[in-house]
């Protein structure tokens, strides 16, 4: 999508890790970046509320999250997950969440669940129907992987992510921007937060799975070579 037609309304996008890595944040304005921070601590409901206080403090319409908004319905892999899969797209198998209980390897699951939660008074989570209507906050679940998958006509390596991360986002927002951005963790959150904003400037995209398990939002497969 070409980002001059992208509104100049804030987008967020979260990447969400475990206990110690905590959450990244990157707010986006066009193509600017307004700030990355991470939220980080050792009590997450206080972590949590900081953080979604910042998404209402940037006056953002949109917020993109790099984890699950729900968990296994059946002890099989979600819908959108499968739906991935049938793209071509590796991806993380979410369980059921009494099979997750007491394992630490899913903190980072239950972290994102706390974040949407807290979200819902604020950015109500996205339930498919396809556009969202003008002016309308909300929240929803992508996944960084994807997003470069697409974008990249079908080539994403997680091997070389950084790098191809790094330069689809130099493509959009210019060297310059992207040097705020200090990591990964910042790259997959200013990736979802394009994504976000792409959203909300009504650009096409996939809305992968159901209202029980959740949607997982990924924009279409680009020509390589093609003009963005």
């Amino acid at each position: 999508m070409n980002t001059q037609s992208r509104p100049n309304s804030v987008a967020i996008g979260i990447d969400v890790g475990g206990s110690s890595k905590g959450f990244h944040a990157v707010a986006l304005q066009g193509n600017v970046v307004l700030e990355a921070r991470c939220f980080r601590g050792s009590e997450r409901e206080h972590v949590i509320g900081d953080l979604v206080r910042w998404c209402v403090d940037q006056k953002a319409q949109a917020v993109a999250v790099d984890a699950p908004c729900g968990w296994s319905m059946d002890g099989g892999s979600r819908p959108c997950e499968r739906a991935l899969q049938r793209m071509g797209i590796s991806s993380f198998y979410t369980p059921t969440k009494a099979k997750a209980e007491g394992r630490a390897f899913y903190d980072w699951v239950r972290n994102g669940e706390a974040l949407f939660h807290a979200l819902q008074p604020h950015f109500p989570l996205y339930t498919g129907g396809g556009a969202v209507e003008p002016g309308r906050r909300f929240c929803f679940e992508t996944f960084p992987h994807a997003i470069t998958w697409q974008r990249r006509g079908g080539n994403a390596s997680a091997r070389d992510k950084k790098a191809q991360r790094k330069e689809l986002l130099e493509l959009n927002l210019g060297k310059e921007e992207v040097a705020k951005l200090k990591g990964i963790d910042f790259i997959d959150a200013a990736l979802c937060a394009q994504l976000a904003a792409d959203v909300v400037a009504g650009a096409h995209i996939h809305a992968l799975g159901d209202v029980q398990s959740g949607f997982l939002l990924v924009p279409e497969l680009e020509v390589q070579g093609a003009g963005r």
